[in-house]
């Protein structure tokens, strides 16, 4: 099996593989603490989005989808999917 370049041993190896246990540590962080219960979970997503490029900087775009699943009050399964990409890196920005 060929790896394309940027998975090889040696790159890894490099220290080039990103750490996501942070980020994922941040995630946890925000969903505990998030003051707003009745938010809309469109809002909690869109504040998550932000919440993460502003602490990444070197983060050039994001994409973060929530399901909610459903139960009694609200039988049916809903999700948002929130995208943002740095203006600098978006590639219609010339």
């Amino acid at each position: 099996m060929k790896f394309p370049d940027w998975m090889t041993p040696e790159v890894i190896a490099q220290n080039t593989y990103h750490d996501f246990v942070p980020i994922r540590k941040d995630i946890d962080k925000f969903f505990v603490n998030y003051p707003n219960e009745g938010d809309f979970w469109v809002i909690l997503n869109k504040e998550l989005v932000q919440i993460l490029l502003d602490k990444y900087p070197k983060m050039a775009s994001l994409s973060i989808e929530i399901g909610v699943t459903p139960n009694v009050q609200e039988p049916l399964y809903r999700s948002t999917i929130v995208q943002s990409t740095r203006p600098q890196n978006c590639p219609l920005n010339l």
